[in-house]
């Protein structure tokens, strides 16, 4: 059988996304504008790094195989996105 995340790691994940999502969402709402090349950029390189340390604590909280399985799944996930630029 294979280790599972701690309830409480997998909980704070959930409220520290929605906590996330709610000041960006704030954020836009606030001061609605077009974002320059230079944010947007900015904000991709932010939640990327968010993603990758999100993938740290999965690698130190659980194991190897919930760490690789996390990275697969955001990588196959992220490459797919490109669709959207067309």
């Amino acid at each position: 059988m294979t280790p599972v995340l701690p309830l409480w790691f997998e909980i704070g994940s959930m409220v520290v996304l929605v906590a996330i999502l709610l000041i960006d969402l704030l954020l836009i709402i606030k001061r609605p504008h077009v974002p320059s090349m230079r944010e947007a950029s900015l904000w991709v390189g932010f939640y990327v790094l968010l993603a990758l340390a999100f993938a740290g604590c999965i690698f130190l909280m659980g194991d190897t195989q919930h760490g690789v399985e996390f990275l697969a799944g955001w990588l196959t996930e992220y490459s797919l996105s490109i669709d959207n630029l067309f």
